[in-house]
């Protein structure tokens, strides 16, 4: 446990301060909504054929694991413009 309350794990790269405050101010907003985590185990074999062989399959256990990620984007665009000059999207990330 940090001194300021926060927990910060062992193995994180960075203090929770550095990460929390960006160096440079942001120019682009958005929201996610509805978004959907889904997961299925499945045999890394059969994953193997539909993945580039430049990536290296991680596996827990023996199983590799299939995540999709259904949602919208909501209100993208650029910081401090009305909601008339932003879209909302759909997405779907596996």
């Amino acid at each position: 446990m940090r001194n300021d309350g926060r927990e910060r794990s062992d193995s994180a790269r960075w203090p929770v301060a550095d990460v929390a405050s960006p160096k440079a101010p942001y120019v682009g907003a958005m929201t996610w909504r509805k978004g959907l985590f889904v997961h299925w185990p499945i045999d890394p074999e059969a994953l193997r054929p539909h993945v580039p062989d430049q990536l290296t399959l991680e596996t827990r256990n023996g199983r590799a694991w299939l995540s999709v990620l259904p949602f919208v984007l909501a209100d993208a665009g650029l910081r401090g413009t009305p909601s008339l000059a932003r879209i909302s999207i759909t997405e779907l990330n596996v």
